[in-house]
């Protein structure tokens, strides 16, 4: 039994040994920094998603412009009317709230289209007054 547990004692020391030699030796990770435009579509519709409701919180439809960019768009109103038709012709209810932020976005940038009008915030009107 002895002679037993020393071999696998060795055993397990020379596999972590060699396991160690190969993870930082012969094939260590290698980290790469990829641009965030070399998102999937489905990524950066997301990420145009966060940025609507970035929008929403703080207002500046230039910041939201901005941070497009940082995904390789170009001409943020066109695409973010796209994405958001793309939104309310392929999504069921559950998205609601996530295409009434990019109708929000879309309509600061000037591209409301007929289709996003559904989806527009109403502000509560507020109760008559008595005379």
């Amino acid at each position: 039994m002895r002679r037993f547990l020393t071999s696998l004692v060795i055993g397990a020391l020379i596999g972590m040994a060699v396991g160690v030699y190969l993870a930082w030796v012969q094939f260590p990770v290698q980290t790469i920094d990829s641009p965030m435009r070399s998102l999937a579509p489905a990524d950066k519709e997301r990420y145009t998603i966060m940025i609507a409701e970035g929008y929403e919180l703080d207002g500046d439809a230039n910041e939201a412009i901005r941070r497009l960019a940082a995904i390789g768009v170009i001409d943020a109103p066109p695409y973010v009317r796209d994405v958001t038709e793309r939104f309310i012709s392929t999504s069921g209810t559950g998205r609601e709230s996530d295409i009434r932020h990019l109708v929000a976005l879309a309509g600061a940038l000037g591209v409301l289209t007929p289709p996003m009008q559904g989806f527009l915030g109403t502000a509560p009107t507020p109760p008559p007054s008595a005379p």
